[in-house]
């Protein structure tokens, strides 16, 4: 058993730590080399990793009506 110090929260530290966390995607579907643009390099090739690279969960909107 670890003890955290936090007498009763170990459990919440435990609950958050296992829960998926969900990041939006920026929508950058570009790749850069040293010299611009470049299409997106394969696992392995120089400047490979970029956010261009990866597609994640896409951003979406309500308009919930709110009246300033």
């Amino acid at each position: 058993m670890v003890r955290t110090g936090l007498k009763g929260t170990g459990w919440l530290l435990v609950t958050l730590l296992s829960q998926p966390a969900w990041a939006v995607d920026t929508g950058q579907v570009a790749c850069y080399g040293d010299r611009g643009e470049i299409s997106c390099p394969a696992a392995g090739e120089p400047f490979y990793g970029q956010d261009g690279n990866y597609q994640g969960a896409q951003p979406s909107y309500q308009d919930n009506a709110e009246v300033p």
